[in-house]
């Protein structure tokens, strides 16, 4: 099961990620926008969540409004420098790195997936390459080099290019694995091709993993932010313009204009297709190609994290499975022999739980504020071992649904904890409220598990 489909909104009580600062109608003033950014700029990166007054403490413990946490994760993931370096110079950083984007997809492909998804096309492609399997950790080996039709970026034609025998096996695999997600973001054009690139293009960056399904449910979550920040910069520009006297104070039809011209940011959330394209058509062509590009470099520095979840053996989600396990043997054994008892393994159940660190499990709105906190902490060993603890906490909070049930019962909760695929019968809701508090408890309860015991005493 590949999807990564939301459907909370009958059933869960989402908190928004953040309330950005504002006027009620969401759109945050430009003075405000720019004092938090000055803020920003001024804070040195720190070198771990528990330092005030630096870019990770204010992370773990602040709540980061949305208009400021593209630049957040961009100082999160080393992208631009921290303070005290000058806003000038992250800028100057953000260009150069934008710029050597461009020239990676200059020279490999500019990959556009609107035809290459249709099913005749994937089959045809099936065909060519040599009807080979689709597994969760399989590559496509085509028969031989060759070359397919793609459609250029400005979709003004199609031209052939010689795609290798692996590359488009890799490019299958992608086009197989966007439409599984519900968003219309991954079923738009423009954002599909945009992700598709940072997909292929980090494949070529790191030969040794290439792309398996998984590596699109992480790069995905940073698509979202950078796209909802783009909105929110192409509104503050529109708001800036109109400041600076392209409206004349008390002029109602000015007013009426500035209106409707914001446009809620939160739309790279829709699922309904004309509404995003509504909005991309508004979207200025350089932000939008910031956001793919800053996703491509921060998606790409998180995934680097990840590697030894994707690499063959997958020695790290073997050993965070490793770790969930000593942790619940030593803090709640009852609970884990109602697994191991029925003879289920962690690994065959919560496997998904460490592969993309609950990619699939949370819904987005939480696994944005959680990566979040992931980021903050900002060592790779770190994260993960603190991944297996959020891991186990998740699983005790689950233990009444657990202690006693059978093996289906607990193995259908453990692939769905939060019932977000599951249905509810006609007229019910789920009584759980998953929120920003819930969030919190969960990373309040895990941190208290890492000081009580700590990995090295359970390893």
């Amino acid at each position: 099961d590949t999807d990564i489909e939301e459907e909370t909104a009958d059933r869960t009580s989402i908190t928004p990620v953040s309330t950005a600062t504002g006027a009620s109608n969401g759109m945050t003033s430009v003075r405000e926008y720019n004092r938090m950014m000055d803020m920003l700029v001024s804070l040195p990166l720190g070198d771990s969540p528990e330092e005030r007054s630096t870019v990770r403490g204010y992370t773990w413990g602040g709540n980061v409004p949305n208009h400021v946490r593209p630049h957040l994760w961009r100082l999160l993931c080393g992208y631009i420098p921290s303070g005290p370096a000058s806003f000038s110079r992250q800028q100057a950083e953000l260009r150069r790195k934008r710029e050597e984007y461009d020239s990676f997809v200059s020279k490999y492909y500019k990959i556009t997936i609107t035809d290459f998804i249709q099913p005749n096309t994937l089959q045809d492609l099936g065909t060519r390459s040599g009807r080979r399997g689709v597994g969760t950790n399989s590559k496509l080996v085509g028969a031989s080099a060759g070359t397919m039709a793609m459609t250029t970026p400005m979709g003004t034609s199609t031209e052939l290019m010689a795609i290798s025998s692996d590359d488009r096996a890799i490019l299958l695999q992608i086009a197989l694995d966007l439409p599984r997600h519900s968003y219309a973001l991954f079923h738009f054009s423009r954002t599909a091709s945009a992700l598709a690139r940072c997909l292929f293009l980090w494949s070529r960056r790191y030969p040794a993993v290439g792309y398996v399904q998984g590596i699109d449910d992480i790069i995905a979550v940073f698509f979202f932010v950078f796209l909802e920040g783009a909105f929110n910069e192409r509104n503050m520009r529109h708001r800036q313009h109109v400041r600076e006297g392209a409206a004349e104070p008390g002029d109602g039809d000015g007013a009426r204009a500035s209106e409707h011209a914001w446009i809620p940011a939160k739309v790279v959330y829709s699922r309904d297709m004309s509404e995003l394209g509504a909005a991309m058509e508004q979207l200025p062509a350089d932000l939008f190609q910031a956001a793919e590009a800053d996703t491509y470099f921060c998606g790409g520095f998180f995934l680097s994290w990840l590697q030894d979840n994707f690499v063959h053996g997958q020695p790290g989600i073997l050993r965070s499975i490793g770790l969930m396990e000593a942790l619940l043997k030593a803090v709640d054994f009852v609970l884990l022999d109602s697994i191991l008892s029925n003879e289920i393994r962690l690994m065959d159940c919560c496997f998904q739980w460490v592969h993309c660190l609950l990619a699939r499990e949370l819904p987005l709105e939480l696994l944005v504020l959680l990566w979040e906190k992931y980021m903050a902490i900002g060592n790779s060993e770190a994260v993960l071992d603190f991944h297996s603890y959020v891991c186990a906490a998740l699983m005790m909070q689950l233990r009444q649904k657990i202690v006693g049930q059978s093996v289906d019962v607990i193995i259908h909760l453990l692939k769905d904890p939060l019932e977000k695929r599951a249905r509810p019968p006609q007229g019910s809701r789920n009584k759980d409220v998953y929120d920003c508090a819930w969030l919190e408890g969960l990373i309040s309860r895990a941190s208290q598990l890492l000081r009580e015991y700590p990995a090295s005493s359970l390893t």
